[in-house]
């Protein structure tokens, strides 16, 4: 048998070296497991608070069970019986952490561009709306000008109408004036040669 070979196969307990204190203990790697989850589940956590505006920084509080730098699972055995707390460093991220993290910072963030965008659109939408009833308001003064210069052309139709009617009218005046003046003219002829023959004949 090594080392690290249980001595009681019913306590289930393992005697290895925690590579973190140096010092030998029944469940160093079970701790460590413990004191990365509790962190990894606390800076979710923080980064979802910052996100929202709440705390300054995601990564700033202790995890839950190491206020004083002890882990929880350095505090309580697998039994719940207490044992030898060591004072442990701070664990660095993992890569899933780190993920994790980012994912829940990509959610948020994609969340505030959505609500964002959703009320951008309103606002953009709102102005359309008020543009297309102020185009509609012009539409209907347009229609209003249309229909006060269809009379005014309804009226000058007739006024063509009477000025075409007035027009004839002094067409035919000239003509009978005319005819007057030639039908003068001819008596003042006659006129003349009868006052000729009258010379004559004294």
């Amino acid at each position: 048998m090594d080392g690290n070979t249980p001595t009681d196969q019913g306590s289930g307990l393992r005697d290895s070296e925690d590579s973190t204190s140096g010092t030998i203990g029944p469940t160093g790697s079970t701790a460590r497991g413990s004191a990365e989850r509790g962190r990894a589940d606390a800076d979710v956590k923080q980064a979802l608070r910052a996100a929202a505006g709440e705390i300054p920084s995601p990564c700033h509080s202790p995890a839950p069970g190491d206020e004083e730098g002890i882990t929880a699972g350095e505090r309580r055995g697998e039994g719940g019986e207490p044992v030898g707390a060591s004072v442990a460093p701070p664990a660095p991220q993992s890569a899933g952490m780190s993920f994790t993290v980012l994912s829940a910072l990509s959610h948020t963030a994609n969340a505030h561009i959505a609500a964002f965008s959703t009320g951008h659109l309103i606002e953009v939408l709102g102005k359309k709306d008020a543009k297309i009833c102020e185009l509609e308001m012009q539409v209907e003064k347009q229609k209003t000008a249309n229909a006060l210069l269809r009379d005014r052309l309804i009226d000058r139709s007739q006024l063509e109408a009477k000025l075409a009617q007035l027009e004839a009218a002094n067409e035919y005046l000239r003509k009978e004036t005319e005819q007057l003046e030639a039908e003068y003219h001819q008596l003042r002829r006659a006129n003349g040669m009868i006052r000729a023959l009258g010379a004559i004949m004294r």
